[in-house]
């Protein structure tokens, strides 16, 4: 059967979630916890009163040291996230007169302070469909207005995330503090009638296989898991990378536990078919995350996603690829099937609904595994006959030099993927 449809919850998302009939088009919804505490109230009221199941990510990359560059001093929704961990935490990464503050190393995190901290974050979550209430009223009525049946029960997290950071090996001190703060919050649950979904991260210069290795080592009882492979990025994916999900997911049902990709794109939908039991993303980004401190954060301007295609152009791009390559890329999805090809006057929204709608139906065909492999192989053909560079060119641009690379990018994941059959 298809996989579950997850999406990272931002603010600017409500307009696209709040429409009814896109309801259909995904599963469950990721909620940044920067947004869950800095924005108690606002986020509480529209993903409660949504009444879809979601889950807290308690991520926290900002307080776990990395060689980036730090920032001067940490957003104010960062450091309530940090501030649900440990309150002495923004004390130390505060700037003084001096310069900045101090990062936060590994011996800081004792066995009764991260014990406390993964009871704070656990309790933080379990609290939460009472504590980020105020605003429900609000919500309530705005969606009513759009034809929302509020009838269903109003309920906190699906299941509870434990603490964790991102892990570089499998002695790693950092994979020992994640693995018993699932330990503490497979008992917290327990005892509060909750479930655990736990994630785990690793670096990105990590073995990839190490994600089996920590599902192996994970407490019995666990049914599910998100997997983070920090920074990867599926247009470089190799039959190396495929095989090592699928060995992952083999591990994974060997133990009982579906493996889930927390940050992935059309490749990961794709591997549904190898026995992935779901995918997240953002509406229009995050297909991949990089573990490590960013300087900047949110979401990037948006984008066209072309279907044929499995990526996102920028608009203008992406009508000129539209217009070369012809009606039989057009989209023809409920957003788009009026438009003839024709992109440039969409609106942010339309963009993300428009992308939704494909997403959905890559989704619903991914159990066909050898239907995609065909797919990627037929459209990279066509690409590669259209665009391939004549050799007597060499000197002239090519405007299109893009689609031949898009063209080795299909071609090298239906080779991945049939490594894997």
């Amino acid at each position: 059967m298809p996989g579950e449809h997850w999406l990272s919850y931002s603010s600017s998302d409500q307009a696209v979630l709040r429409d009814r009939d896109r309801g259909v088009l995904w599963d469950r919804l990721v909620v940044p916890a920067t947004l869950a505490t800095y924005y108690k109230q606002g986020t509480g009221g529209f993903v409660l009163e949504l009444r879809r199941p979601f889950v807290i990510d308690p991520r926290t990359p900002i307080i776990q040291p990395i060689d980036v560059t730090r920032p001067p001093d940490p957003k104010p929704s960062h450091k309530s996230l940090a501030a649900i961990h440990d309150p002495d935490v923004c004390e130390i990464w505060a700037p003084g007169p001096l310069g900045p503050g101090q990062e936060v190393p590994l011996e800081f995190w004792t066995a009764d302070r991260w014990t406390s901290a993964v009871n704070r974050v656990l309790r933080f979550q379990h609290e939460f469909e009472w504590q980020a209430s105020e605003k429900r009223d609000k919500y309530a009525a705005m969606l009513r207005e759009v034809g929302y049946d509020l009838d269903a029960p109003v309920e906190g997290p699906w299941r509870l995330i434990p603490p964790y950071w991102a892990v570089g090996h499998i002695d790693d001190g950092w994979w020992a503090l994640c693995r018993q703060a699932v330990e503490q919050g497979h008992e917290f649950a327990r005892n509060h009638n909750r479930e655990l979904v736990p994630i785990l991260c690793i670096t990105h210069e990590a073995d990839p296989d190490l994600l089996g290795e920590m599902i192996a080592r994970l407490p019995r009882g666990l049914d599910q898991v998100l997997c983070w492979r920090g920074g990867w990025d599926e247009t470089l994916a190799t039959s190396a990378d495929v095989l090592s999900w699928q060995k992952t997911i083999e591990i994974g049902g060997e133990r009982g536990v579906a493996v889930h990709n927390l940050y992935g794109g059309a490749l990961s939908v794709a591997m549904i078919g190898l026995g992935l039991a779901g995918v997240n993303h953002g509406i229009g980004y995050s297909e991949s995350r990089d573990e490590r401190r960013l300087a900047q954060t949110g979401a990037p301007p948006m984008r066209y996603y072309m279907p044929t295609l499995r990526e996102f152009q920028t608009v203008p791009t992406a009508q000129l690829s539209l217009s070369e390559l012809g009606a039989d890329h057009w989209c023809r999805c409920p957003v788009c099937v009026d438009l003839a090809g024709e992109v440039l006057r969409m609106s942010n929204e339309e963009l993300k609904a428009h992308f939704l709608h494909c997403r959905a139906r890559e989704f619903a065909a991914a159990d066909d595994l050898r239907a995609n492999i065909d797919d990627f192989e037929r459209v990279a053909e066509e690409l590669y006959a259209r665009f391939t560079p004549a050799q007597d060119r060499e000197d002239e641009p090519d405007p299109f030099s893009y689609l031949f690379e898009r063209a080795n990018v299909l071609r090298n994941w239906a080779a991945a993927l049939e490594a894997a059959i």
